[in-house]
C-alpha cells in the first residue's frame, strides 16, 4: 500500500464535500469526501463504511516520538501527520462537523 504525507498545516479548507492542501509542488489539490466513503469499504465491511474518510492512527517509533496522523481513504492513501493529539483532535473535529467519519 502506498502513501502520500503531508504535514496537517498543508491542509487550506475543510469543506462539506471535502478538503483542500499544497501538496509538496506547491500545487493546490482536493480530497474528495465521497470518493474516500467509496474507498472505505475495502477497509471495513459495515453499512457506515461510506460515512467514514480517514482513520485517525498513534505510532510510538523506538525512541518513544509520538505520531498523530489522519489516513484518508484516498488512491494512494493521503497520510497528514500532526503536531500534537490537540491538532490532531481539532481537524477530525472540523470534519466530523461536516458529517462525515473518522475511525
Amino acid at each position: 500500500m502506498a502513501w502520500v504525507i503531508h504535514k496537517s498545516a498543508a491542509i487550506m479548507h475543510v469543506g462539506e464535500a471535502g478538503l483542500e492542501y499544497v501538496d509538496e509542488y506547491d500545487e493546490v489539490r482536493f480530497i474528495n469526501f465521497e470518493a474516500c466513503g467509496e474507498n472505505a469499504a475495502a477497509f471495513f465491511d459495515t453499512p457506515s463504511a461510506r460515512s467514514c474518510v480517514a482513520r485517525q492512527v498513534i505510532q510510538i517509533d523506538a525512541a518513544g516520538q509520538i505520531a498523530h496522523t489522519l489516513e484518508f481513504f484516498t488512491r494512494p492513501l493521503t497520510v497528514f501527520t500532526c503536531e500534537s493529539d490537540r491538532q490532531q483532535q481539532a481537524l477530525k473535529f472540523r470534519i466530523e462537523q461536516m458529517g462525515w467519519r473518522i475511525r
